[in-house]
């Protein structure tokens, strides 16, 4: 089978919108029950920080509260426009 690179989409952000991009690290983290770790729930029902640093911050500081142990490798990257224009 012969590689097709993906077709690019331009998603429109507003001025307070930050990017999350993620390692499944992240979401394959386990609490004690084996539950994985739910960050699209988890952020939607918490502060959502505008800025980025602090967007990494927090979901670093959730993800480690919710598991046990952090086994595998974590990336979080954050981003937004640099003039708050979208």
């Amino acid at each position: 089978m012969e590689f097709r690179a993906p077709e690019a989409v331009t998603v429109p952000l507003r001025p307070t919108d930050v990017l999350l991009a993620h390692t499944d690290g992240v979401t394959e983290a386990r609490d004690a029950t084996g539950a994985f770790y739910p960050l699209a729930a988890r952020i939607r029902t918490r502060t959502q920080p505008s800025v980025p640093v602090e967007l990494v911050r927090a979901v670093w500081r959730d993800l480690s509260s919710y598991a046990d142990e952090v086994a595998d490798d974590v990336a979080l990257l954050a981003l937004s426009t640099p003039d708050g224009h979208g």
